[in-house]
């Protein structure tokens, strides 16, 4: 189960962000944006966030999961397509020679805060 993983660097990166900080700073919510290739199972990452955010401040803290949407290039024919799974044939004329665009590894988009002093929320932790 690689959301254990992935629920595992997202507790120890912000955890790291916030070390030397007021320690009475909770995180209310995290938005990661994930791809459809990195096959995440969005209530499957939740619990494993839930279970790796016990005792730290991102404990009870919502994790909003967007996947964006990856396109395809048919290299052969031209067709662009969006890519739904790890199926790379082109749908238009079924060749193998497809080209991703867009590729990136998961990110934390933003970090809502229920008791940042001075600003509501941080937008270059």
């Amino acid at each position: 189960m690689h959301e254990l993983s992935l629920a595992r660097s997202i507790v120890d990166t912000v955890v790291s962000r916030l070390s030397g900080m007021d320690s009475h700073i909770t995180v209310k919510k995290i938005a990661l944006r994930v791809g459809p290739l990195d096959a995440v199972v969005p209530d499957s990452l939740q619990y494993c966030f839930d279970m790796c955010a016990d005792d730290t401040p991102l404990e009870g803290a919502e994790l909003k999961v967007t996947v964006d949407t990856i396109d395809g290039r048919c290299r052969d024919c031209g067709s662009v397509f969006e890519v739904e799974q790890p199926v790379f044939l082109c749908p238009r004329c079924h060749g193998p020679n497809i080209e991703l665009e867009q590729l990136q590894a998961p990110v934390i988009e933003a970090i809502d805060f229920d008791d940042w002093p001075g600003d509501a929320s941080d937008e270059g932790l």
